[in-house]
């Protein structure tokens, strides 16, 4: 997939899976989206590269002012937002596996004890990942980013996550 855009959508109460997702795709923007209660314990915004379902890389993904309410589980290891690649490459070229140019800013993250932010894997590309003044409360971990160099901001002020458009 690619080229897309998710702007001004709610979803509530998720019984399985996970809310919105990029597993395999490029120039994708995710934008005042308010995301609520993963039912299943999934992530609510995961971007990934599979390589057990042989999906391509990610690349140019931009998470920005949406709201992540009640997400994930301690049992599967998904935070509000999980970034990553799998470990093994069986099937995929390698040229076509990496995480790169991922944008997280400006998302506010309401946790119950969960990890907030998680990010790992051998080929997500940290000089090119931006976590960038998001709120997150109530998470633990609040961030989890397991993956070299990047650039994380802290949250320190400003407007954050969903704001209802006006029709």
């Amino acid at each position: 997939m690619h080229h897309i855009t998710a702007r001004d959508n709610v979803i509530l109460n998720n019984k399985w899976g996970r809310q919105m997702s990029v597993v395999g795709g490029r120039d994708i923007l995710y934008e005042n989206n308010r995301l609520s209660n993963n039912l299943g314990g999934g992530a609510r915004l995961y971007i990934a590269q599979e390589s057990s379902y042989a999906t391509y890389g990610v690349r140019d993904v931009i998470a920005r002012h949406n709201t992540l309410t009640s997400c994930g589980s301690r049992a599967n290891g998904h935070g509000a937002v999980m970034v990553f690649t799998s470990e093994e490459i069986p099937t995929v070229d390698p040229a076509d596996i990496t995480v790169a140019n991922i944008s997280l800013v400006r998302n506010d993250v309401q946790q119950n004890g969960l990890t907030g932010i998680r990010i790992f894997g051998d080929r997500v590309i940290g000089g090119t990942l931006t976590v960038d003044s998001n709120r997150l409360q109530g998470a633990s971990p609040e961030t989890d980013i397991a993956v070299p160099g990047g650039h994380l901001i802290p949250y320190a002020s400003g407007a954050v996550g969903y704001v209802e458009p006006s029709r």
